[in-house]
Order: C-alpha cells, then structure tokens, then sequence
C-alpha cells in the first residue's frame, strides 16, 4: 500500500487518560512514519488552544496540519484553510439566551477560548473531567468564533435548540455541548486536507476511537480503530487494533506494515 498522510485523533488515541500519559509507542511511532516522508495529521475535538495547552505541540516533532473542533478548522503549512465561522447575530443571540438563563459559555476561536460568564459547577465538572486548562474571562467583541462550549445539563437541550434554531448542538458529556452553525465534520475537512496536499483518499490512513472518528473512516482509504473505541466505529473500521493501553496504534501501523 502506497499511504502519503497519516490523521490521527488525540484523546484515547494518542493520550490514555486512565494511565494519564501520551503512549510513549505511539508518539514514537508517529515520529517514524514523519521520517519516511508520511505527513501526519492530528485531528481532534479539542480546539487549537486546548490541544496546544495539553501538550500535543510538544511531542517532540512538529505535526504537518491539524484539524480542530472535529471539523471547525483545518490548518497546514501555516495557514488556515478552513474556518467554520458562526455568525455575529447568533453569536450575539446564543450569548444573550445564556445570560438569561445564567449559563455558563466558553467562547472558541480559530486560536483562542474565553470564558464568557463565571466558572459554576459544570464549568469546573468538565475541566476536571477533560484535564483541560480554564479558559481566560473575557467578553464577545465580534471575534472570529469557530463554536461555543456550553456548560449545561441535558435538562437544556430542548429549550435551546427550540429558541436557537439557527445553530447547531452537540452533547458530548453530561454537563457540555458544542454550538456550531454549519455541521463539524472531521471528514469534511479531512478532503480539504488531501486536496490542499495533492493526495487521493486511498493514499491516507486514520485512527480513532469515537463517533466522531466515524467520517474519519468514511473520508480516508484505510481506517483503525482502537480496541478501546466505541463498537459503532469498529463496525465501520477495516482494522480493529489493540487498546491504546497495549500499544494498539503501533499494532495498527504493523498490521498495515507502515512501520
């Protein structure tokens, strides 16, 4: 097989929260396939400014391009070449919705977050939760915002997707959603990618573990799935490796003999 770029997603991917470390056989592993000409991609949820806060900058070589929010921007050679931007009216709508309801919201730009409102217990439930640095206080001056972190439980949902509807919603943990305007999909900008590189889908591989993984799987030639990952997304995988634990992302690069 002929494999030119390599995405790769972060959390439970690369970084195994239960042992709470980067696994030192995947990072190395990456490090091999940039050494044989392969770009690699890192291609998570996390945005820009909570993958660099986590340290996925400082594995010890520099990634060819990234994709963010699970779509929201794609990034290579030191430009952007996708942003999902929501507009200034619903920006202004969904900040003004949450005050009302004294919500707690995370403002996610193309590189920056801020938080919008004090930290309350869900804030401080899902920093916890996701390891993840707490966000500046700041306010909305018409920046450039690729989606919002909302801090709510799912008792919400209805209420703000029935008052809002020109904005997208995304529960991914109990007490946070991501709002965005036009679907996130890492696929989508996964084509972007290929295309910006000269690349066919057949010449690329992916790896993930979640439901977002699964347009992952659609928009590359080859697809592995941690043993840790959901069963929706092994059922799509053409290989289902170890766990992250037991070294599953070097398992999958062997067993397509890229390493």
């Amino acid at each position: 097989m002929s494999i030119k770029i390599a995405f790769f997603d972060l959390d439970w991917t690369l970084y195994d929260h239960e042992n709470r470390l980067w696994v030192p056989s995947g990072i190395d592993s990456i490090k091999k396939l940039q050494s044989k000409g392969i770009k690699v991609i890192l291609t998570t949820a996390r945005p820009f400014d909570s993958f660099k806060k986590f340290g996925a900058l400082d594995l010890g070589f520099d990634w060819d391009g990234y994709i963010s929010c699970s779509g929201g921007t794609a990034f290579a050679e030191g430009n952007f070449i996708h942003k999902a931007l929501i507009s200034p009216d619903n920006c202004r709508a969904l900040i003004a919705r949450c005050k009302k309801l004294r919500l707690s919201l995370e403002l996610v730009g193309p590189e920056e977050r801020k938080l919008l409102s004090p930290e309350n217990k869900w804030t401080k439930e899902y920093y916890e939760a996701f390891r993840d640095v707490v966000s500046p206080r700041g306010v909305y001056e018409g920046d450039e915002v690729v989606s919002f972190l909302l801090f709510a439980p799912e008792r919400y949902d209805k209420t703000l997707q029935a008052s809002l509807p020109g904005l997208r919603f995304f529960r991914f943990f109990s007490c946070a959603m991501d709002v965005m305007q036009d679907p996130h999909e890492k696929g989508l900008d996964i084509d972007l990618i290929l295309r910006h590189f000269g690349f066919s889908k057949d010449e690329a591989i992916g790896f993930g573990d979640d439901i977002p993984d699964i347009s992952m799987a659609e928009h590359v030639g080859h697809f592995v799935c941690m043993g840790n990952g959901r069963d929706e997304l092994k059922a799509v995988s053409e290989f289902v490796t170890d766990p992250i634990s037991k070294d599953g992302l070097l398992t999958g690069l062997k067993h397509f003999k890229l390493l």
